[in-house]
C-alpha cells in the first residue's frame, strides 16, 4: 500500500562520497526488515452520502489506551452511528458535528455520533477520558449546559467548545463563546487539571474578555485565546490579540507548567504586537504568528515571522517549553526555543500545507520526533494524502503518499510510542477516491462525493529511532 522514501536532497558531488555511508544505512535496514517493517494495520472509508470534512478541518486523538477519537463535519444524514448521543439535526444541506470513537486497531466502533447543527475542528481528551471538541456554530439555538459561558443566541457564527463522557453517552459541558460579529474557534488543548484553552479568531467588539492582555479589538479581525476552568466551567482569562489588519490563531497546545501556546496567521506583521528579542519578523507584510501566555493569562512572547503567505496551522508544546509549528506555505516545521529568541531548526517538506489551516495537521512524539500529514500533488491534476517524520534534530527521515484517481488531502495524526518501544501513528483526511487503497476496512466502498479516509502507519521507529539514516535535507539554522 505505501512505499517507502528515504529523501537524499545531496549535490551530485556529495552524493557521490555519500554512497558507503548510504549502503551502510541500507545494509542496517535491510537487516531490520525482519522485525521492524513499517506498514498498515487498517485503512477504511468513513463517511455516508453527503460530504464529509469538505473544506474543513478534521482532527483525531487518541485517550490513553489507544482508542482513537476522530472529530469533525459532515452533511450526511445517514452518517454511520453507533450507540448515538444524538440523532441528525440538519437538512443534509447544513453542517452538523460528529463525534467518533473506534479502537485502537479500527476495527470497532466503540461510538459514533451527532452533536448538533455546526463544526468541529479540533478535539483533545483529558485526564479523565473525557473528550472536549472546538468549533463554531451558526445554530441560536444550540443547546448549552447550565455552567455555560454564553448561550448561542447570537446572529452569525460563535465558537463552541463541548466536553463528552469517555464512554459518548452524555454531555458533560457545552459553551458558547461569541458577541456581534463572526467568532471560531480552531484550537483546544486541556492542562494537567483538565482545564480548558481554545483559540480562534473573532470580529466581535463584545467578545467575552477576562483578565485580558489586549481587552479591545485592534483590526477587522483579531486572534483570541480563552481559558475555562474545568469545576465552573467560567472563564480563568480571556484576550484578543492582534494588530490593524486582520488575524488569526488556529491552535492552541499547553506545555507541563501550564503555559498556553498558540499559533495563526496575520496580514500586517507590522502592526502585529510583538515582545522584544524575539525571532521575527522577517517583513511588514503578513506571515505566521506565535505567541504564549502564562496560566493566568500574562503574555510570555509574541512573534510574527515569514513571508506574507506563510501561516502557524498547527502548533505542539513539549514538556521544555519548546515550540513546535507547522509552517504552511514554507511547507515544513519550525522549533523555536523556550523565549521564542532563536530557531531550533526549519526543516522543509515537499508536502502542500494549506493557508487557512482547512487541511494539514502535526503531532510530536515524547523523543521531539515530529509527524505531519497534508496532500501532494500527483499527476492528472489531483493530490494525495501524504506523511512525513522529521527527526527531533530537524532532519527530513520519512515521507510517503496514499491515495487514490481522484482528490486525497489530510486532516490529522497522532502519534502513539507502545511499550515495546514501536511508533504507530494514526491519520484521518478525506478522500474523493473510490479506488482508495483499504485494508481490514469498516466501511469498504466511498458512501458519498468525499467521505473520511482513516489508516495507520506502524514501524516508523525505523526511521526516528536510528541516527545513522539521517541524511541533510532542506534545513535552516
Amino acid at each position: 500500500m505505501f512505499v517507502k522514501s528515504i529523501i537524499l536532497p545531496f549535490p551530485r558531488v556529495l552524493f557521490l562520497l555519500a554512497i558507503p555511508l548510504v549502503m551502510l544505512a541500507l545494509s542496517v535496514v535491510f537487516a531490520r526488515a525482519e522485525t521492524s517493517a513499517t506498514g498498515s494495520d487498517f485503512s477504511t472509508f468513513y463517511g455516508g452520502s453527503n460530504e464529509e470534512c469538505l473544506f474543513e478541518r478534521c482532527a483525531i486523538t487518541q485517550d490513553a489506551h489507544g482508542n482513537l477519537i476522530i472529530a469533525g463535519t459532515t452533511r450526511s444524514q445517514d452518517f454511520p452511528t453507533v450507540n448515538e448521543l444524538m440523532t441528525d439535526t440538519a437538512d443534509g444541506s447544513n453542517n452538523d458535528v460528529f463525534l467518533v470513537k473506534m479502537t485502537p486497531d479500527g476495527q470497532t466502533v466503540l461510538f459514533s455520533t451527532y452533536l448538533g447543527n455546526g463544526i468541529a475542528r479540533d478535539v483533545v481528551v483529558d485526564g479523565n477520558g473525557d473528550i472536549i471538541l472546538a468549533g463554531s456554530t451558526s445554530d441560536r439555538n444550540f443547546a448549552v449546559t447550565p455552567d455555560a459561558i454564553q448561550n448561542c443566541d447570537r446572529l452569525g457564527l460563535s465558537a463552541l467548545v463541548m466536553k463528552i463522557s469517555g464512554n459518548g453517552q452524555s454531555i458533560l459541558y457545552a459553551t458558547c463563546l461569541g458577541g456581534n460579529a463572526v467568532t471560531e474557534a480552531f484550537g483546544v488543548d486541556v492542562d494537567g487539571n483538565d482545564n480548558i484553552a481554545i483559540a480562534g479568531y473573532t470580529q466581535a467588539t463584545d467578545f467575552p474578555t477576562l483578565n485580558a492582555h489586549q481587552a479591545a479589538k485592534s483590526g477587522e479581525q483579531d486572534a483570541f485565546v480563552s481559558k475555562i476552568n474545568v469545576v465552573t466551567g467560567q472563564l480563568v482569562f480571556s484576550t484578543y490579540l492582534g494588530g490593524e489588519d486582520r488575524d488569526r490563531a488556529y491552535d492552541v497546545s499547553i506545555d507541563a507548567m501550564g503555559n498556553i501556546y498558540a499559533g495563526g496567521g496575520t496580514r500586517d506583521q507590522a502592526t502585529f504586537p510583538q515582545t522584544p528579542g524575539t525571532v521575527g519578523p522577517d517583513t511588514n507584510h503578513g506571515g505566521a504568528i506565535v505567541f504564549s501566555f502564562s496560566p493566568t493569562g500574562q503574555i510570555r512572547y509574541s512573534t510574527a515571522l515569514g513571508a506574507v503567505t506563510h501561516e502557524a496551522t498547527m502548533v505542539h508544546a513539549d514538556d521544555d517549553g519548546y515550540l513546535y509549528f507547522l509552517w504552511n506555505n514554507y511547507d515544513g516545521v519550525g522549533k523555536l526555543n523556550q523565549d521564542a529568541s532563536a530557531f531550533v531548526y526549519r526543516a522543509k517538506v515537499d508536502l502542500d500545507i494549506s493557508e487557512g489551516a482547512t487541511y494539514g495537521g502535526m503531532d510530536v512524539d515524547e523523543d521531539g520526533n515530529a509527524y505531519i500529514i497534508g496532500r501532494m500533488n500527483q499527476t492528472n491534476a489531483r493530490t494525495d494524502i501524504a506523511i512525513a517524520a522529521i527527526h527531533s534534530s530537524g532532519r527530513v527521515v520519512f515521507y510517503d503518499t496514499i491515495g487514490g484517481t481522484l482528490e486525497d488531502s489530510g486532516y490529522g495524526i497522532t502519534v502513539r510510542r507502545l511499550p515495546d518501544g514501536s511508533v504507530t501513528a494514526a491519520y484521518t483526511g478525506v478522500t474523493a477516491s473510490t479506488n482508495f487503497p483499504l485494508l481490514k476496512p469498516l466501511q469498504n466502498s466511498l458512501k458519498g462525493p468525499t467521505d473520511l479516509a482513516i489508516f495507520n502507519v506502524t514501524g516508523l521507529e525505523a526511521y526516528v529511532d536510528q541516527a545513522f539514516l539521517y541524511l541533510p535535507f532542506a534545513v535552516n539554522r
